[in-house]
């Protein structure tokens, strides 16, 4: 599985990291769901401009 990773705010899309990790195996009553795509939300990319704190209460 991958996983994608922000090392700091305001570095942009290109502060985004790979990681691979081990396929998650679902417990009793769980699912396993195949994602073949995902998206960024506009928010999302505010957030990695860091035009937006990733915490907002």
């Amino acid at each position: 599985m991958r996983s994608y990773h922000l090392g700091a705010a305001g570095e942009g899309i290109d502060g985004l990291s790979i990681r691979h990790h081990e396929d998650p195996e679902p417990g009793p009553g769980q699912v396993a769901v195949a994602v073949r795509a995902a998206a960024l939300s506009y928010r999302e990319l505010l957030v990695l401009r860091g035009g937006v704190s990733v915490y907002c209460f």
